[in-house]
């Protein structure tokens, strides 16, 4: 592990420790549990979290750049995700890019509120795809009411690229969800 890595390596396991002290405290004094992420972006963070819900922790360590003898551990886990999995990239955007990299309309299930999709396409097959690049996600995703300069923050997204600030907190959040899962009967015994 080179300097820069272990310097890395140690940042992100004293965010680790926080972490996980934090939650203890939160739950136990608060009766609230939690899930986090730990990486160096906003967008790896989130990604990362997701593997070990709920009232887990997962932190992404490095290596976080390639060189010759490894592989980046951004690229190795974003390699195995949708296209539709990573935050940034909506459904419809994901569609354009599926039906690109198989070169017809993707295959989708009937009924689902979004048409969840029978052929996933990963994050790989996507950024190993030939000639694809910032230019030709501008091509595929612009276009009138896309934003200026979304295929350049696309190909960041997939490349684990994401310079999005931590915003500060609402005082009153903007949603609140509550989830009940009521029982399900039993019509056996009749």
């Amino acid at each position: 592990m080179d300097r820069d890595d272990h310097s890395l390596f140690m940042r992100l396991t004293l965010g680790s420790h926080l972490a996980q002290h934090l939650r203890h405290q939160l739950e136990e004094h608060q009766g609230y549990s939690s899930t986090v992420g730990i990486s160096t972006t906003k967008l790896i963070s989130k990604l990362i979290g997701n593997i070990n819900k709920p009232k887990g922790q997962t932190t992404l360590l490095p290596p976080y750049s390639s060189n010759d003898s490894s592989e980046s551990n951004v690229t190795r886990f974003l390699d195995g995700l949708d296209i539709g999995k990573v935050p940034g990239i909506g459904f419809k955007m994901a569609q354009k890019i599926r039906d690109h990299v198989l070169g017809r309309p993707a295959a989708f299930d009937a009924g689902l509120v979004y048409g969840g999709t029978k052929e996933n396409v990963a994050v790989k097959d996507v950024r190993l795809f030939p000639s694809m690049g910032a230019e030709l996600f501008e091509k595929l995703l612009g276009g009138h009411g896309a934003p200026k300069g979304v295929g350049m923050r696309v190909w960041g997204l997939i490349n684990g690229v994401d310079d999005t600030q931590v915003s500060k907190a609402r005082e009153v959040p903007q949603q609140i969800s509550i989830v009940c899962t009521p029982a399900t009967p039993d019509f056996s015994a009749s």
